[in-house]
C-alpha cells in the first residue's frame, strides 16, 4: 500500500544572530517575538539553571518552573518577580520532583511523581 505524502516542513534561522529558529508548515510560519526578557546571572530571583515548564495566566503573568529549586516563580507581564510557589520537601505545597506544571484560572497545578501527588497552588 503506498504511503501518504507528508507535508513539507521548512526550518531555518531567524536573521540577526538571535539563536532563535522558526518552523514552517505549508504557508504558515511561527516566528517568536521577544516581548519581555526575564533572567539574570547576578540575581538568584531572576537566574535560572534548568527551566522545566512555562505557562501564562489570563492576566499575562508568567509562571516559570525552576526544576532544581522545585518551585514555580511568578513574574508580572513586565518581568517583575511577584512570588515563588513550592520548594523542596515532603509537605503540602512542596516537591521532590516538580515534573509537570500549568495554570488554570488564577491557580497553578503541579505533579510530583516521587510522591505521586497532584497539588493546586493558590497565588
Amino acid at each position: 500500500m503506498p504511503q501518504k505524502p507528508q507535508p513539507r516542513r521548512h526550518r531555518g534561522a531567524i536573521p540577526g544572530g538571535t539563536g532563535l529558529r522558526f518552523f514552517r508548515r505549508g504557508n504558515r510560519a511561527a516566528i517568536p517575538q521577544e516581548v519581555v526578557r526575564i533572567g539574570s546571572t547576578d540575581d538568584p530571583d531572576y537566574g535560572f539553571s534548568r527551566i522545566s515548564a512555562v505557562d501564562v495566566d489570563a492576566d499575562g503573568n508568567v509562571y516559570v518552573v525552576e526544576r532544581y529549586d522545585r518551585q514555580a516563580r511568578v513574574y508580572s507581564p513586565v518581568g517583575e518577580l511577584l512570588q515563588c510557589m513550592g520548594g523542596q520537601g515532603p509537605g503540602p505545597g512542596e516537591f521532590e520532583v516538580l515534573e509537570r506544571f500549568g495554570v488554570k484560572g488564577d491557580s497553578g497545578w503541579a505533579y510530583d511523581p516521587a510522591f505521586r501527588r497532584w497539588t493546586m497552588l493558590d497565588p
